[in-house]
């Protein structure tokens, strides 16, 4: 009885590694984002996801919106980072 809750826990395990494993090697092939926002905050329009992968050279935003700021303004540039990010992973 013991060996065989041992055998059991140690099979799970393994198929459990395994199927993690294959999970990972099929993600690395395919490329895909979820933006779980109600209004879709973090979706990109197929436009701008075109313009995005036509673009050829390094494109350098600056953004001057650091130090001590209102927490509007702090909000404001968190969005700003989530959408540059959203541009980068395109």
């Amino acid at each position: 009885m013991k060996n065989s809750k041992k055998y059991n826990s140690l099979l799970f395990l393994l198929l459990s590694f395994c199927v993690l494993v294959l999970m990972n090697y099929v993600s690395s092939y395919s490329f895909f984002r979820v933006d779980l926002t109600s209004e879709n905050r973090y979706t990109l329009s197929d436009a701008t996801k075109t313009m995005l992968s036509e673009v050829d050279d390094v494109v350098l935003v600056k953004v001057y919106l650091d130090g001590d700021l209102p927490a509007g303004f702090k909000q404001f540039r968190n969005e700003i980072e989530e959408i540059l990010s959203e541009f980068r992973a395109y």
